[in-house]
C-alpha cells in the first residue's frame, strides 16, 4: 500500500489491484482489531535513518500544534527496549494512546524479541526528542493514535500541504509513512458496501470514495484499460 503513488513502482502495486480491495477488508475485519491494545503501552524500535530525516523530527517535535502522521504499512516494533536499542541510530519510543496492534512473540521464531506488530493506518505524532549518550542515539518519542473520526481528515491532510519537504524526509522514516491516503481498486458491490461503513478508518473511507469515482470513468491513471 504504501507504494501507491511511487513512479518506480507503480507497476508492482497495479498488478495486485484486483484483490486490493478485499485484502483492505480483511485487514480491517480481523479479530485482533476489536479490542486496542492498552492505553499507556510502550514500543520500541531501532531504526538507522538520515540527518536530514533526524533534523525533520527535530523542528516537529519543537511544534506547539502537532502534525498528524500516518503508517501506511505493517510496522515492526519490541516491547523489550534492549532489543531494541540494538539496531540502528535512532530508537522511537512509541506511547499507546489509543491503536491496535498485535502480540507476535507467541508465533514468532525469535519470542526474546517480544515483537508487536502496528497495523496500516495507526496515526501518530512527534512528541519530544532527546540524545542518549549511553548508547549514542537520538531518541524520539512518538504518540500513536488510531484515526476513526471524520473531522481527522484535516490534520492529516494538512500536513502534505503546508510540510510536504519537511513531510517527505519523514515518510522515508520507517519506509511506511504518507499522508497522502490515495486510491485503491475493487470491483466487487458488497466489498464497496462493506468498505464504505462510515465506522471504519479514514484512509479506508477515502479509498472507497476514490474507487467509485474511477469506476464512474470520473478518475483515471492510464492504466485501467490494462484490467477491463
Amino acid at each position: 500500500m504504501r507504494w501507491i503513488g511511487s513512479e518506480k513502482f507503480e507497476r508492482r502495486w497495479f498488478d495486485k489491484v484486483r484483490t486490493l480491495g478485499p485484502f483492505c477488508l480483511l485487514l480491517w475485519d480481523n479479530p485482533y482489531c476489536y479490542e486496542p491494545t492498552k492505553n499507556g503501552t510502550v514500543l520500541y524500535r531501532g531504526i538507522k535513518i538520515d540527518d536530514d530525516i533526524i533534523s525533520a523530527f527535530q523542528k516537529e517535535c519543537s511544534k506547539k500544534e502537532k502534525t498528524l502522521c500516518s503508517l501506511q504499512a505493517f510496522t515492526s516494533c519490541s516491547r523489550n527496549r534492549k532489543e531494541a536499542e540494538k539496531f540502528g541510530n535512532v530508537l522511537f519510543i512509541m506511547i499507546v494512546k489509543h491503536t491496535f496492534t498485535v502480540d507476535l512473540q507467541p508465533v514468532s521464531y525469535y519470542p526474546h524479541e517480544e515483537e508487536e506488530l502496528i497495523l496500516p493506518g495507526v496515526c501518530f505524532t512527534a512528541d519530544r526528542m532527546e540524545f542518549d549518550k549511553r548508547t549514542n542515539k537520538h531518541v524520539i518519542y512518538l504518540n500513536l493514535i488510531q484515526q476513526h473520526r471524520r473531522d481527522d481528515d484535516y490534520q492529516v491532510s494538512r500536513y502534505s500541504v503546508n510540510s510536504k519537504r519537511q513531510g517527505d524526509a519523514i515518510s522515508r522514516t520507517f519506509d511506511a509513512f504518507n499522508r497522502d491516503f490515495r486510491d485503491a481498486a475493487a470491483h466487487d458491490d458488497d466489498l464497496f458496501l462493506r468498505l464504505g461503513n462510515r465506522g471504519r478508518p479514514g484512509f479506508l473511507r477515502r479509498t472507497v470514495d476514490r474507487l467509485f469515482r474511477r469506476r464512474e470513468g470520473i478518475c483515471r491513471t492510464g492504466c485501467e484499460d490494462d484490467y477491463e
